[in-house]
Parts: C-alpha cells; structure tokens; sequence
C-alpha cells in the first residue's frame, strides 16, 4: 500500500532564500509526495461519474522552483473513474493518466506574467489542497461525450416492430361540414 497524501501541502517553505534551485535538478527546494488518494468528498466530480465506487487513485506531486524561480507543482494522477455512456446510457470504464504543471500564483497580474508550460493556480495563502487540485484535474481530463469504444458493445435499447400501437380515437372534426359548402 502506498502512503497516504496529506490534506494540504504548506508551499511556505518555498519563500526561503535558498529555494531558487530548479526541480529537476533534485535540489532540497522541492518536496515529492506519493499516496492515493479517494474520490470520496469529490462532489462536484461525482455529478459526472455513473458510481463512485472506484479503486482510490494513484498520485504523485512535487512541488518546489523551477529554474526561473517560479513556484510550481507538479504531478500526475492515474487510475479508472465510471462514467455514463452517452450511447446506452450504460457504465463505461474511463481511464485516467492526467498530467500537469501548476504554477503557484497570488494574483491574475502575477498568471498574466507566466511563462509557458505552466497553468495558473490561484492561492489564497501559501497552502496548496490537494483533494481540490485533483478533482480539478481529472474534470479537466473528462471527455466530453463518453461513450464505449467500438470494441466495447454498447447495450443499446432494440426498437420492435411487433409492438402494438394504440390508435387514438379522432374527434369529429367540428368545420367538416363547411368542407360540403366549399364544394358547390
């Protein structure tokens, strides 16, 4: 079993003088975090699954400076959510390897200067929650028109033809006797 993520990760540490060193370099200014983590709580992910009833999901972050000294999280999520099948309106089974690259920032002013490559995330304070970050990312990752693949048979309703229909009774149509007058 892996570890558990925390609820929150304090991005403070990275306001030290000695946190300019870039992530990839493996330097003491980044953190990585690796755990799974439920879609229990996720309510507004829930909306748009068929169940919730899921393995966890795998998650890997890291956050730390890149080398332009920008504060940024990094991760990846993996796992199987349920979706409803747009077709059938049956459960398929979508899986999920989303990635990405956050930069952490205060302001709109401070995400208009970013460079490219990273994604703004907004903060209130230096504390970065992770359920919240997550669930973001994987409704980004949903497609808009689930459906099974053409491997997969959707279970679509069949029409039948031997089904009897009701033959509703007409009402006497009241103007058919101006339809006699329009003839002479």
């Amino acid at each position: 079993m892996r570890d558990r993520l925390p609820d929150t990760i304090d991005a403070a540490f990275l306001s030290g003088s000695g946190a300019s060193a870039g992530m990839k370099a493996g330097k003491a200014a980044s953190r990585e975090y690796r755990g799974d983590l439920s879609i229990a709580g996720m309510q507004r992910l829930a909306e748009s699954l068929a169940d919730t009833d899921v393995p966890d999901l795998q998650v890997r972050l890291q956050i730390g400076r890149d080398a332009g000294g920008v504060k940024c999280l990094e991760g990846e999520v993996q796992g199987v959510l349920h979706l409803i099948c747009q077709r059938c309106l049956g459960r398929v089974e979508f899986p999920v390897l989303r990635t990405f690259r956050l930069a952490l920032v205060h302001s709109e002013a401070e995400a208009d200067r970013l460079a490219g490559g990273y994604e703004p995330l907004l903060l209130e304070d230096e504390r970065v929650v992770v359920r919240e970050v997550i669930e973001d990312e994987l409704l980004l990752a949903l497609p808009d028109f689930p459906h099974h693949s053409e491997a997969d048979v959707c279970t679509l309703p069949e029409y039948r033809d031997d089904q009897e229909t009701t033959v509703v009774d007409e009402k006497p149509n009241p103007f058919a006797a101006l339809a006699g007058l329009k003839r002479n």
